[in-house]
């Protein structure tokens, strides 16, 4: 991500992917990605 958050404007994610069977996404996970992103200055955008 480092190598290109200039070019990077969101992150999209689904913590709760249904079509995944509802695997729930682990809590460290998610909020890693989001540290990258605060630190990247990206969007960190969690969707349905």
């Amino acid at each position: 991500m480092k190598q290109y958050a200039d070019d990077l404007a969101v992150v999209a994610i689904e913590p709760i992917p249904a079509n995944n069977g509802l695997l729930i996404q682990d809590p460290a996970f998610l909020q890693g990605v989001r540290d990258l992103c605060d630190r990247t200055g990206c969007c960190c955008c969690l969707t349905k």
